[in-house]
């Protein structure tokens, strides 16, 4: 898990990777893989648009949903490191 600074620029790209949700979520490698290969499988049966490219990039909305990210939290953190 990474800190403030790292979450805020990782939610505020449109599209994550699996090594970006580690820095989000506090979980390992092998789980993060695990979460994109899920929601891309959602994705296809949804019929939405996803990157199939090496490595996966999902929407960043479906990890802040799907895991109810404070994404105001997290960029009022970071702002408080920015100002000290």
């Amino acid at each position: 898990m990474g800190n403030y600074l790292d979450q805020e620029q990782a939610i505020n790209c449109p599209w994550l990777s699996f090594k970006e949700i580690m820095t989000i979520l506090p979980i390992c490698e092998t789980t993060a893989k695990k979460i994109v290969h899920d929601i891309v499988e959602e994705m296809k049966l949804n019929n939405e648009f996803y990157f199939n490219t090496k490595p996966r990039r999902i929407p960043t909305r479906k990890i802040v949903e799907r895991y109810n990210i404070d994404v105001n939290l997290i960029r009022r953190e970071a702002s408080k490191i920015k100002n000290c």
